[in-house]
């Protein structure tokens, strides 16, 4: 059976003052005035030593909680108030409360197990644990416990005080300007105790102090820092204030922070309030007493657990250690599968590789001696020889007529010439007589002219008939040797011959006229017409003007005009409506997308959209065999053929950007860092490259470029071929800079394409700039994609450009309007463009012909 004994009793409180050589607090060993307010407590603590704080306040709650009762210690105040010095949780200092505490006990021979965890920034960490993964809350039978959090057993003193001390150091500590070691979380450490079928845990919780950003002097990460452990220290004290006045509702579950002390306060509660005694923390201490004074009138019920039944001890005793060990196995297993899914399918590939090999080569081996036998068997067969040997005799007569019909085809070629040149002949006899119809004075020009166009004709047609007289000569020749038909021979002769003697008679008969024609005319006319004939000719001839189109070349000029404009069609294929795309991909020749809903879709070419995963916080995507994306910190794997998500890694950072190659999956941060994964044994390899977020990563020419929001871009030089920790051979800046933030890289041709968040982009080619484009938008450039004939730019205004080059310029050549564009992905010969208005469009830009 189970009894429980309940009571009320009231919480604790004592204060503990920070000594200083100016103090500003009038105190007793009970009360406490600032200015004109005083305050009562159960104790004030003004020298007391940290011994004397451990008998006083703290032994009488060892001895309820070694009788089973649930016991806890609180320590709350402002920042640098030595909260964490009282507790003793620390790496560095054995004589707060909690060593004592653990020494106590071990000095007692108990059974004890601990958790130590804290709350950053609203999440709730496992310090006991290497990856700090952020772990849920759930209610358990009226109790609130974290899921998932590693609870290990203490043996003695020493292990339990290392065990302390490397949680310590898990936990995050900042320096601001009131304190050089300031604590950033809520830190809870909490002890089981388990003797003789009781059961009861004792909670010691370190609260981070509160922080006014106007005297801390806090940017950045510890001002968000600061706003965090503000706000659960006021969900805090709106618990406080709602137990004070016994509201009917209690908001526990304003934070993660009230929720995990709802399950502290069923018992006996001390709490310690830390205060500074400065003039100057005057206003931190009078909230800090306010709050404590209301603490002290609140009463608690108080729950003592006695005589549990040992067979349902056991059986919750066995069921842990059941889902202990299920987790293991489960841990083990997916570590084994890790570690060997590379080689064990590199060996069945190759086994299988090999067993092809093989059989193939039986197979050949039975086919080439059956197909040798056979062959023999056919070209022995009589009927087969006499076929060959008619096919011998039949091609050397094929290659005789072929001979033959080579040399005819010579001859007639040579009979087409001539025949030609006398239909030229003919052609300019006939244009004489015609010109002699003309006026005197007319005819003898045009016989001039034609004179000199007969004494050309006739030096060609001198030579054509010399180079056809040879060309007869080797024909004939040639075919006295062959043995081609005399009688064939005697008539080709014979009809060169005519033809040839028949063109000297023309030609002789041409020279006698022309001869006569020039003896008829007076050398003088011909050159007095000569003379004139030039003079008119000159004023005759038109002049050419040219124009030079091109604009003025300027000194002050900073770019060189185009030649030529060439503009592109930019035509909607599809779209649909519904969604606010943030990251787009493509799987396997389909559309996969995240939204704001934290859902990944996918489409398919038919057109239908479904539901692909759910999870919190999906940030970024990208496609291989798989689908990795990652949710804040974590980085994951779903296959959308099974619908099933595997986490791959758990960084310290959160993620901004993935890429893969191969079995390599690189990772950019908010912090700056890069991050490297080896798939085959998972290791890691991180590296702080830049001093702010990485935005986008670009393989090219085995350089690893990165983008990031401190304006610069980074060549890392990636070797693929060595191991994870040699993976970065050397790094480069590139110069100069953006003057914002470098939103998207592209590979475009080979060159490296930068967008970025000044309205720019620039064309870098092996780590050297080639051209800046200063307004390439009218807005912030947010992404890009490269097409086949032209890059794709859109900005935050809903303007989409496209863009090409001129050798070593950059130009647009396109454009079209749409919503505040989110994202875009290449498909086929277009582009998806997801925007604002809840539209994700398809678009194909072709060149104008």
């Amino acid at each position: 059976m189970q009894n429980r004994i309940n009571a009320q009793k009231k919480i604790n409180v004592e204060i503990r003052i920070k000594p200083s050589i100016e103090s500003s607090l009038d105190t007793t060993n009970t009360s406490l005035q600032v200015g004109t307010k005083k305050y009562h407590f159960n104790k004030v603590h003004i020298t007391t030593t940290q011994k004397q704080l451990f008998d006083y306040s703290v032994m009488p709650l060892i001895s309820q909680f070694l009788d089973g009762y649930n016991c806890t210690v609180l320590a709350y105040g402002q920042t640098g108030s030595g909260k964490t010095y009282t507790m003793g949780i620390s790496h560095d200092d054995t004589s707060g409360i909690v060593p004592q505490t653990l020494g106590y006990l071990f000095s007692k021979d108990c059974t004890l197990t601990c958790t130590f965890i804290e709350v950053y920034n609203e999440e709730v960490i496992d310090l006991l644990t290497e990856h700090k993964v952020p772990l849920n809350l759930r209610d358990n039978k009226g109790d609130v416990i974290v899921a998932g959090v590693r609870e290990i057993s203490l043996n003695n003193i020493n292990e339990s005080l290392e065990i302390l001390k490397k949680g310590c150091l898990e936990r995050t500590t900042k320096s601001t300007k009131m304190n050089s070691q300031s604590s950033r979380s809520h830190a809870i450490f909490t002890i089981f105790f388990t003797k003789n079928n009781i059961t009861s845990k004792f909670s010691f919780v370190d609260l981070a102090g509160s922080e006014r950003l106007k005297r801390t002097l806090c940017t950045g990460d510890r001002a968000r820092e600061s706003i965090s452990i503000n706000g659960g220290l006021l969900a805090l004290g709106n618990v406080i204030s709602a137990l004070y006045l016994k509201k009917p509702h209690i908001p526990f579950r304003d934070s993660k922070l009230t929720r995990i002390l709802q399950s502290c306060l069923n018992g006996h509660v001390l709490m310690i309030a830390c205060v500074s005694s400065l003039h100057t923390d005057i206003n931190e201490t009078n909230n800090t007493l306010k709050y404590a004074n209301r603490t002290a009138s609140i009463s608690m019920t108080v729950k003592r657990n006695v005589e549990i039944d040992v067979s349902k001890y056991e059986l919750i005793k066995l069921k842990k250690q059941i889902i202990t060990l299920t987790n293991e196995n489960q841990i083990l297993k997916e570590r084994i599968k890790k570690v060997n899914y590379a080689n064990v399918e590199e060996l069945i590939k190759e086994n299988r590789r090999l067993k092809n090999m093989i059989d193939n080569e039986i197979s050949n081996r039975e086919n080439s001696n059956k197909s040798e036998d056979l062959a023999q068997v056919i070209v022995k067969h009589p009927f087969v020889q006499n076929l060959m040997n008619e096919n011998e005799q039949l091609r050397c007569k094929l290659l005789e007529q072929e001979n033959c019909k080579l040399k005819f085809n010579d001859v007639f070629k040579e009979n087409n010439v001539q025949d030609n040149l006398e239909k030229v002949q003919n052609v300019n006899e006939s244009n004489s007589l015609v010109s002699n119809l003309q006026d005197n004075y007319v005819e003898d020009n045009c016989i001039v002219n034609k004179t000199l166009r007969n004494n050309i004709q006739h030096d060609i047609l001198n030579k054509s008939k010399n180079d056809t007289i040879n060309k007869k000569d080797d024909i004939i020749n040639k075919s006295k040797n062959d043995t081609i038909n005399s009688e064939k021979d005697d008539i080709i002769n014979k009809s060169k011959n005519d033809q040839i003697n028949k063109k000297n008679d023309i030609l002789k008969s041409k020279n006698s006229e022309k001869d006569d024609i020039l003896n008829k005319s007076p050398k003088s006319n011909m050159i007095s017409w000569c003379d004139n004939k030039n003079i008119n000719n000159v004023s005759k001839i038109p002049k050419r003007v040219t124009f030079d189109i091109s604009p003025p070349k300027k000194k002050s000029s900073l770019w060189t005009p185009r030649k030529e404009r060439v503009l592109m069609d930019t035509s909607v294929i599809d779209k649909f409506t519904g969604y606010i795309a943030h990251n787009m991909v493509i799987y396997q020749n389909k559309l996969v997308f995240s939204s704001f809903d934290n859902k990944l879709r996918i489409k398919d070419p038919n057109g239908d959209v479904y539901d692909l995963f759910t999870d919190t916080g999906i940030k970024c995507i990208y496609s291989d065999d798989l689908i990795y994306y990652s949710t804040r910190m974590i980085l994951k794997q779903g296959d959308p053929r099974s619908k099933t998500v595997m986490p791959v890694y758990a960084y310290k950072n959160e993620i901004s950007c993935i890429f893969k190659n191969e079995y390599i999956i690189f990772t950019g941060h908010e912090d700056g860092t890069l991050s490297c994964v080896d798939l085959r044994n998972i290791s890691l390899q991180s590296d702080k490259i830049h001093s702010s977020t990485i935005f986008t990563m670009e393989l090219l020419n085995n350089v690893l470029y990165t983008g990031s929001r401190d304006h610069t871009i980074k060549g890392n030089v990636f070797n693929i071929n060595q191991s994870v920790n040699n993976n970065f051979i050397n790094r480069k800046t590139l110069y100069p800079p953006h003057y914002d933030a470098v939103h998207s890289l592209l590979n475009y041709k080979g060159d490296l394409i930068s967008l970025s968040r000044d309205c720019s982009l620039k064309r870098w080619r092996d780590g050297l700039i080639i051209k800046t484009v200063p307004n390439a938008h009218s807005s912030w450039i947010k992404c890009g994609t490269s097409l086949q004939d032209c890059f794709v730019t859109g900005s935050k205004n809903g303007t989409l450009r496209f863009w090409d080059y001129c050798e070593d310029s950059v130009f647009c050549v396109g454009s079209y309007k749409t919503g505040q564009i989110n994202c875009m992905v290449k498909w086929n010969e277009g582009v998806f463009v997801g925007s604002q208005n809840k539209e994700i469009v398809y678009l194909i830009s072709k060149y104008k012909t």
